[in-house]
């Protein structure tokens, strides 16, 4: 259940990405044309503009958020990184933080302690966003929140659904963070980028109210056979030796043990 909210939608137009995108960058010049980044004029006037109108017609409550995907997911949190004080709530579905190499990282910092952001990506569509969570320096699953769609595209046909009700479960639902369940997937990721693999334990928690969202970061991984390979921070793995990997999960005071078998990572890998 959530809230009685008021969702705006705001058409894009042919200045779709000046609107959206707040850095130049000459990748996005020569994949969508010439375009300014006015994503600052664009906030502003969503400031000046349509809040003033939904406030003078419409009966609201405190709080503000702001969503978008791709170049409008970057907007989402760029916009509540420069103005918190207009957005408590940010969400942005799979978006376009590659932009000037992850330039949004830098910006992290601006995030309030008072705000929540919520970011999501599909592993088919892999780009490595995971670490905006520690650039924001919010408190992880507090304020901050992150979401990996296992074999999720670019597309509306994964954003509807399970993504958009975590978006909605957070900004205007009530989700008791003491109550939850977590499981544990190994993802063989291939990047769409890059080609290359990303091998990763991803440890996702489900509250009651159906919010589900990745421990990346908050659990810890503490390899048992260190001689045989290495298990990073956020979850990613790699081999040293042809053998199995033995990791104990750490997620607040639950232990769990796993093995990840070399073989079948393997297998995977040469069936892309």
């Amino acid at each position: 259940m959530i809230e009685p909210i008021i969702i705006v939608g705001i058409h894009s137009d042919a200045k779709r990405t000046s609107n959206y995108v707040p850095y130049f960058d000459e990748g996005v010049k020569q994949d969508f044309g010439e375009y300014q980044p006015d994503a600052d004029k664009y906030t502003r006037k969503i400031i000046k503009q349509v809040f003033p109108f939904i406030e003078k017609n419409y009966k609201t409550k405190p709080g503000r958020g702001i969503a978008g995907y791709s170049f409008g997911g970057l907007h989402a949190t760029w916009a509540a990184l420069n103005y918190p004080e207009e957005f408590s709530f940010s969400a942005s579905l799979s978006p376009s933080y590659w932009v000037k190499d992850f330039e949004i990282f830098k910006e992290g910092s601006k995030a309030k302690a008072n705000q929540t952001y919520y970011f999501d990506v599909g592993t088919s569509e892999w780009n490595y966003y995971v670490p905006m969570q520690l650039h924001s320096k919010l408190a992880i699953l507090q304020n901050i929140f992150y979401y990996e769609d296992f074999g999720g595209w670019h597309s509306v046909n994964s954003w509807r659904g399970g993504r958009t009700r975590n978006i909605l479960l957070l900004f205007a639902g009530t989700t008791d963070l003491s109550k939850y369940t977590w499981t544990i997937k190994q993802e063989i990721i291939k990047s769409a980028v890059t080609g290359n693999f990303y091998p990763r334990i991803n440890p996702v928690i489900s509250y009651t109210n159906g919010l589900t969202c990745s421990i990346s970061y908050a659990a810890t991984f503490i390899l048992l056979n260190p001689d045989d390979g290495v298990v990073n921070k956020d979850g990613s793995f790699r081999f040293i030796n042809s053998k199995d990997l033995k990791v104990k999960i750490i997620y607040n005071g639950e232990e769990r043990i796993i093995i990840i078998n070399y073989e079948e990572v393997e297998k995977i890998k040469a069936g892309y």
